[in-house]
């Protein structure tokens, strides 16, 4: 089952947008590939505070979402 993802405009706007290039679609295939294939079982749960949320790793970065439904939220 293929999730949809949807990104918080802050995401693009800012987070993304100042990261090199490289290292911009390497963030945006996995979670085009990865992420929306199984959200699931890829990211790692978060605790405390950000009970809820996951993560998953590209690189050394961290990308945090939370599932919805069949949505996956950023």
């Amino acid at each position: 089952m293929q999730f949809h993802v949807r990104l918080h405009r802050e995401v693009v706007s800012d987070d993304l947008a100042g990261l090199p290039a490289n290292i911009h679609s390497r963030i945006l295939d996995a979670i085009e590939t990865r992420l929306a294939a199984a959200p699931d079982r890829l990211g790692k749960p978060l605790t405390s505070g950000l009970g809820g949320y996951r993560r998953l790793r590209v690189g050394d970065y961290r990308v945090i979402y939370v599932g919805r439904g069949s949505g996956i939220d950023m």
